[in-house]
């Protein structure tokens, strides 16, 4: 029989190493704790470095994201000005609502062709 012998911080790892806690706020605040000293632990640095890493990459992503939707809001609502002048609130605020960068995109082309404003309104509710 294979016995395995767990010293020090080796047994609360290899105790806690199967829970499984969802609040990942609690953890990052556990493995913080001045206290505990696990700030010094180069297993959670690492750990820590990696989450931060991660959050950093899909917040550049989503940055990108909402600058695109941004920029096709403020293109289409352009094009709109620029071929009917004054675009209604409600027009407009429907348009701030579309988050699917790939929706503005067709709307800017749609916007270049449509015969009339209320045209496009009624194709935006569609």
């Amino acid at each position: 029989m294979f016995k395995l012998f767990l010293r020090g911080p080796s047994v609360a790892l290899g105790v806690f190493a199967g829970i499984v806690i969802e609040d990942k706020e609690f953890i990052y605040r556990l493995m913080t704790e001045e206290t505990m000293g696990l700030e010094r632990s180069t297993l959670v640095q690492v750990l820590l470095e990696n989450g931060e890493e991660k959050g950093l990459e899909k917040g550049r992503k989503e940055g990108l994201r909402l600058g695109l939707v941004e920029a096709r809001r403020a293109d289409l609502l352009a094009v709109l000005r620029s071929r009917f002048g004054k675009v209604e609130t409600k027009l407009e605020a429907q348009i701030l609502r579309i988050e699917d960068p790939k929706a503005l995109a067709k709307l800017i082309g749609r916007a270049a062709v449509v015969p009339s404003l209320r045209q496009f309104a009624r194709e935006l509710t569609r």
